[in-house]
């Protein structure tokens, strides 16, 4: 499997002025934009290469307080799985649950005989997931060979108050 990564990721970041609000009131939790980590966009071909077969955007944290991946598709097509989520095979567990779940998972990320997909979901232009960060996940098709044909997205962390 690929460990190279060639992706681009816009230098600056943007977050839509109000989308802590937003979030907030979807999720019924407080969150700040100032700690809102991310606002880049991405933009990935389909000569790209990926550096793990699935990932979590969570690392384990020693509060419950949760943290949350949001995605927006900024692609017009609705046909190409956008984001898939999968279980780890030997723990049978969909998210990271801890350091020790952690520490036992991590070096799976780079094999994909350790994972069973469990869904997608579907690129949508406009559609923003939310999803909590702890789920083991990947990206769906990588597709296009330029900026105006590739996948595209704009990535963030919400980390609860």
């Amino acid at each position: 499997f690929p460990v190279t990564i060639k992706r681009c990721v816009s230098k600056d970041r943007h977050i839509p002025k109000g989308i802590d609000g937003i979030i907030s009131k979807v999720l019924g939790k407080p969150f700040l934009s100032d700690k809102i980590v991310g606002g880049y966009f991405r933009i990935s071909t389909i000569e790209d290469t990926i550096d793990q077969y699935c990932h979590t955007d969570s690392e384990p944290i020693l509060t419950n307080k949760k943290q949350y991946q949001g995605i927006v598709y900024l692609n017009d097509i609705e046909s190409k799985a956008g984001t898939s989520f999968y279980i780890h095979k030997r723990t049978n567990s969909n998210r990271i649950k801890g350091f020790e779940n952690y520490a036992s998972v991590q070096n799976d990320f780079y094999d994909p005989e350790a994972w069973t997909l469990d869904f997608t979901i579907s690129l949508r232009w406009n559609r923003m997931i939310l999803f909590d960060g702890s789920l083991f996940h990947s990206y769906g098709d990588l597709f296009g060979m330029d900026i105006t044909t590739a996948r595209c997205t704009h990535n963030f962390i919400f980390h609860e108050l």
